[in-house]
């Protein structure tokens, strides 16, 4: 398991890397240059684009741009369309070998990496776990499905 004092370390980069991507925001808002921003609610909240500098139209096409590729790739990487890329993955699971686009790929490696980083602590493998509680879920799971779901997680590792 990894070390609340490793863990804090890792995150303490995390949150400083967002600071320094946060910091030209800032710079172009003192400098009082046009800031648009569009919001849109995707893959269960809402995610903001701010885009600064540039006329109403073309930020109003670039975020069109930019949420049409979002939601493009989400829904190859969603669980809950039985047709998507990972749906696809997962329903061959145990099966053999299963080919899968460069976007998948690029977040299967991200999540190995993450959980080899966190030994263990973050884990893509959550599956069986998701499937407890989809939102059409109006109770909480019994006790045992809760476990057998943690050990088909573990195995998965």
């Amino acid at each position: 398991m990894i070390s609340r004092r490793r863990f804090i370390r890792d995150m303490s980069g995390v949150v400083a890397g967002a600071g320094l991507v946060a910091l030209p925001v800032w710079q172009w808002t003192a400098q009082r240059q046009r800031v648009e921003r569009f919001t849109r609610p995707m893959m269960g909240t809402d995610v903001e684009i701010v885009l600064l500098g540039l006329e109403r139209d073309a930020a109003l096409s670039a975020a069109e741009q930019a949420f049409a590729t979002m939601e493009a790739v989400a829904g190859r990487l969603t669980t809950f369309d039985p047709q998507s890329a990972l749906s696809t993955l997962n329903a061959a699971a145990g099966k053999g070998p299963v080919r899968v686009g460069q976007d998948l790929e690029t977040v299967l490696l991200q999540g190995s990496t993450m959980r080899t980083r966190t030994e263990g602590a973050f884990t893509p493998a959550i599956l069986p776990l998701s499937l407890l509680w989809r939102p059409s879920r109006t109770q909480v799971p019994e006790a045992a499905a809760i476990q057998e779901a943690l050990e088909a997680v573990s195995r998965a590792e």
